[in-house]
């Protein structure tokens, strides 16, 4: 049995812009002799991102160090696109938090959603 999550994905998203890394081979061209890899530019989704748990604000932790204070927080993202290790995600592409794929749950086989782990770090210096 194959389940459709858009509808909820649709009710509970907000937006996100979403990088691929950078492959060891990148796609490219040759301009005037000289390799030039493409540029892919960054993808809009409207999708959910939560706290890994009911209880955490994304999970965040906080470490002060000597010449500033070290911030980690950890989220959960739903979603319909298939990404790799290592994607970046933003949660307001002007200020927000953003974060990396870290690992992911293929749920393919019966639905549409893909369950991705999201790290992510700020560094404020004093």
């Amino acid at each position: 049995m194959y389940e459709d999550f858009s509808d909820i994905l649709d009710e509970f998203s907000i937006p996100l812009l979403v990088t691929l890394p950078d492959s060891e081979h990148p796609a490219g061209h040759t301009e005037h002799g000289t390799w030039v890899p493409d540029v892919v530019p960054p993808t809009e989704v409207s999708e959910p991102l939560t706290p890994p748990s009911k209880t955490a604000s994304y999970s965040a932790q906080e470490q002060f160090n000597e010449g500033g204070q070290t911030l980690s927080y950890d989220a959960l993202w739903y979603s319909k696109l298939d990404v790799p290790n290592g994607t970046t995600v933003k949660v307001n592409k002007d200020h927000g938090r953003t974060f990396t794929v870290s690992d992911r749950q293929d749920y393919s086989d019966y639905s549409n959603v893909y369950v991705y782990e999201l790290k992510g770090a700020s560094n404020h210096v004093r």
